[in-house]
């Protein structure tokens, strides 16, 4: 697991618990998009705040330790003392998430004041901790649900108040692997490669390369 997480958000169940409401907005988001009837991403992704919000919402009130509320409309997330929001940040996976914002200066951008009061007191040398982060969710109407990533809110906004720059980002779920990633985290969020297998020949296979050679 990534030691770039708090450790509130290291246990791969919290993963589950995050992945698996969202997977669940996307689906139904995707049956529901008609363009037809004038739908497009602007609406998609609105569906997915809507119904990502009350999936998250009924999964992580069972949460020990969790507090899931709507302030505003938005849903507040408190995982001990971490704070987290939710929003849909991209299309894909090969979408860049430390290039991806919310495009508005909303509840996720109002994370900050926590994080400044703890750093002010942090020891010199330690790994920075981070205490607000979102749950950024990337996908379209046509592939659905492809990543999920937690990313870490710090202090540098643009001009708007709009984040500018996240501290850390970490990989929990890519569709291509079709299972929660590795928590792999770097300033462009790679992703970690698993070794390629070892490749032996069962003993009859190998008789029958031993038997090829001898011709």
């Amino acid at each position: 697991m990534s030691d770039h997480l708090s450790p509130e958000l290291q246990p791969p169940e919290i993963h589950s618990v995050i992945v698996r409401p969202l997977r669940s907005a996307y689906e139904i988001s995707q049956e529901g998009h008609d363009p037809e009837v004038g739908d497009d991403a602007m609406t998609f992704g609105q569906h997915i705040w809507k119904s990502g919000s009350y999936f998250l919402k009924r999964e992580l009130d069972g949460l020990p330790g969790c507090r899931a509320e709507f302030v505003n409309q938005s849903l507040d997330i408190q995982i001990g003392r971490l704070r987290l929001r939710h929003h849909k940040l991209g299309e894909s996976e090969q979408d860049d998430p430390a290039r991806c914002f919310p495009n508005h200066s909303g509840p996720a951008s109002r994370l900050g004041p926590e994080q400044l009061e703890i750093e002010l007191r942090w020891p010199a040398g330690q790994p920075r901790e981070y205490l607000g982060w979102v749950i950024g969710s990337y996908g379209n109407p046509e592939d659905g649900l492809a990543m999920v990533c937690l990313q870490a809110v710090g202090n540098e906004r643009a001009l708007d108040g709009s984040i500018a720059r996240w501290e850390k980002v970490v990989v929990i779920y890519q569709a291509s692997r079709g299972a929660a990633a590795s928590g792999a985290s770097s300033p462009r969020a790679d992703t970690v490669i698993a070794p390629e297998p070892e490749i032996g020949l069962y003993q009859d296979d190998e008789e029958t390369a031993q038997e090829e050679r001898r011709q």
